[in-house]
């Protein structure tokens, strides 16, 4: 038998005590990357970027700016999509690490003729998805492009694209369109249109979980629902009136970022399974238009809108504000994407 003196034993303790101290200290947390997409102020136009973990990464050069509607984030790879100038006109394009990509073709000499809006992108396997309309030459129609190519999916007039969502085997569009006495919503999987509704309403996201299909929906003065694989579920009521922008899906919780009207504009808010929760500022409204949920933690993108004062890009960690600028210029967030 081997043995030891007191003193050895207490030596053995005191290092094998500093070896675990030392483990322990080395197994940081690993925080999450926070990206939001958006647009702001620059000279006399505007300017597409996004923000990455709080520092700002400028997307567009063109010298008339353009609008941001989404962000997909693909590995190293960053996309923003919106609204940009093309030629005279302006129409739906995305950027790709600081590089523009035009989705629709100039038509006129008219400036600023509207041939097209991006609302929304999507990457999949390296193949860029982006859903939207484009002008056919007579009215405004729903499409989408893959890697640049077009596909309208509908020829009734203003009909828009407005979310898209993929799968390996499945390409699923949310939109709008025009029923012969309203807009109403839709949503298309791979080009087959799903009728939701007949009455007034307009689809605003899209998303598929564990095989199931989940479509945000505006009812107007009917407040906000969700539909889950053609079922409805009502989330308010119409009073007082709310609009719902984004929403997340996680497991079997439900969360929908929107405003609540209070005379004047659509004040912050978020509901979990139809809970809501006001978020508010005290100096300025709080305008909430994007939502992702990481690890029970929600990551909600907005801005704020001070009396007489520009809007400043923030978003809130469960609760908890982060602005994005000084707010010596307009600045707008309109997506956020959180990676760990």
């Amino acid at each position: 038998m081997i043995k030891m003196s007191v003193k050895t034993i207490l030596l053995l303790v005191v290092i094998l005590a500093a070896s675990c101290k030392k483990d322990d200290e080395s197994i940081k947390k690993i925080e999450p990357t926070v990206y939001v997409g958006g647009d702001g102020q620059f000279g006399n136009h505007s300017q597409i970027k996004y923000w990455k973990d709080g520092l700002e990464v400028p997307m567009s050069t063109d010298a008339y700016g353009g609008i941001s509607l989404s962000m997909f984030v693909d590995g190293k790879d960053v996309y923003v999509a919106g609204q940009g100038l093309t030629g005279y006109s302006l129409g739906a394009k995305y950027w790709k690490n600081q590089t523009a990509v035009n989705l629709t073709e100039e038509h006129s000499s008219i400036l600023n003729d509207i041939v097209g809006i991006a609302r929304d992108i999507y990457v999949f396997n390296k193949d860029v998805y982006v859903a939207g309309y484009e002008w056919n030459g007579t009215e405004d129609v729903a499409a989408y492009w893959k890697n640049g190519e077009s596909v309208h999916l509908s020829s009734d007039p203003h009909s828009e694209a407005t979310s898209i969502f993929v799968t390996e085997t499945d390409v699923y569009i949310a939109g709008n369109e025009w029923n012969g006495k309203n807009s109403v919503a839709r949503y298309w999987k791979n080009g087959k249109v799903v009728n939701l509704t007949d009455e007034p309403s307009s689809a605003q996201a899209i998303t598929v979980v564990d095989n199931n299909v989940y479509v945000l929906v505006n009812s107007y003065d009917k407040g906000i629902s969700y539909w889950k694989n053609g079922t409805q579920i009502k989330v308010t009521s119409g009073e007082p009136k709310t609009i719902a922008y984004d929403f997340f899906v996680s497991g079997s919780d439900v969360y929908i970022v929107g405003g609540e009207w209070n005379g004047e504009d659509y004040l912050g808010k978020y509901w979990k399974n139809g809970v809501g929760t006001d978020i508010r500022d005290k100096d300025s409204y709080a305008i909430t238009t994007c939502i992702y949920v990481l690890d029970d933690d929600i990551y909600i993108g907005g801005y704020l809108s001070p009396y007489g004062k520009p809007a400043t890009a923030v978003y809130w960690k469960n609760g908890v504000m982060t602005k994005l600028t000084n707010g010596t210029s307009s600045s707008f967030a309109s997506d956020i994407c959180v990676i760990k």
